[in-house]
Formats: structure tokens, sequence, C-alpha cells
């Protein structure tokens, strides 16, 4: 019954997505990114993390990543991540207020004109990044992880204390995006999508084995 009088009004959504090391990259108009003339498809080196909001005519992602390759730098936040990082290991849509909506949206939109008081673009591999970022938002909005069984007593006191801003490996943040309270638990546009792991090799093994850290968009 909620979702049919919803459908009479304007509904907004977010979609978290985690892309693992590996995953398959694009070039910003959506065709596939190739290393030179050897025709080898690009791949994440470090995975990425982002969202994208919906009002279900537009949608608009945001997503933090240094200008240039590497641990540390200046850094920018991207709108065209959802074509970049193709069929990404995991992603959680829920339904959204109009309020979250125009917060999230807000939030992206100031980071991209380097408008964004709260959150620095110079980016940091271990303190900095696009996990960083993407918590930040979801905190701005009020859209913040539940606590989880067997997470450290540092990440609970962070949440606690509303400064939780995720942890350092990709994939580890997947539990505590399904941990986030969905303001309609009911809602029919609540999903939960799971792709394939991205083709591995043994120097992402290695990396995701030693918690390396490289830039979000760097690529091999």
């Amino acid at each position: 019954v909620d979702n049919l009088l919803r459908s009479f009004f304007k509904r907004y959504s977010v979609t978290l997505f985690l892309a693992l090391v590996g995953t398959p990259l694009n070039n910003e108009d959506g065709d596939p990114e190739t290393v030179g003339k050897t025709g080898k498809r690009k791949r994440s080196a470090a995975g990425h993390m982002w969202y994208q909001v919906s009002d279900m005519e537009t949608e608009n992602a945001f997503g933090f990543a240094p200008i240039k390759s590497g641990v540390t730098g200046r850094g920018i936040v991207s709108i065209y991540d959802t074509i970049i990082y193709e069929n990404p290991y995991y992603a959680r849509t829920f339904e959204i207020t109009h309020e979250h909506y125009a917060q999230l949206l807000d939030y992206g939109n100031r980071a991209v004109n380097e408008e964004n008081e709260d959150f620095d673009l110079n980016y940091h591999g271990l303190k900095n990044s696009c996990i960083d970022f993407t918590w930040k938002a979801l905190n701005s909005a009020g859209l913040r992880p539940e606590f989880i069984g067997g997470e450290a007593d540092l990440i609970r006191a962070r949440k606690l204390m509303r400064t939780f801003e995720g942890e350092m490996r990709i994939k580890a943040n997947i539990a505590h995006v399904k941990s986030i309270r969905p303001p309609f638990p009911e809602s029919n546009l609540n999903v939960e999508v799971y792709h394939e792991k991205p083709e591995s090799n043994l120097f992402e093994d290695i990396f995701i084995a030693e918690n390396a850290t490289v830039s979000d968009e760097s690529v091999f």
C-alpha cells in the first residue's frame, strides 16, 4: 500500500557502488578503455566506491579520485564513475526522502565545483579517498551505518560519534553499507546487486592481501 501511495508522488533513491580491484574500465563515453596499442582492457588497480542519486528521471553520480595516479595528490570529483566502472562487484539502492536526495545532490555538486568546505580535495589513499568522500556525503544526509558484529572498537566508537568514514579496503565496506537503515524498509526501490568478482592476477592478489593503497583510478 505504501509503495502504491508513494507512486503518485516524486520518489528518490541513492545507490552505493563498490568496484573491486580488476574491475574493467570504460571511457567517459562508455566505450571500453584499453592499454595503449596492446588492446588489453584497462582495469582498476585499487577498486573504487561512489554514490549516485536519482529522482526517477535523472541520475547523478559522484566519486572522488586523484587527478594523476598516485597515493597522494590533488583530487577531483567525477560524475562519470557509473559509466567508467563496468559491472561493479556490489551495489545497493534504497529509497530516500527528498531531503536526503537534495543534500546528497548538493554535497556532490559542490564538490564537483570545488566549493564543498566539508571535503578536502587533496587525495590521500590512506585517509582521504573515494571511500571517505562517499561516507562523508552519506553522513551529511544523516544516512549512517549501524553497529555490526565483530567490528573493531575504534570503528564502533567512530560510528557512535558519527565520524565513521569507512574502512580502507573497498570490500570491507560492503557490510557497513548493508547496515544502513533504509528510510523506507518496504520500498520496491530497495535492491542489492552483486556481479561476478573481477578477474584477478598475482599482483592483485598481493595487493588485496597486503591492503596496499594506490590511486582509485590507477590501472595496469
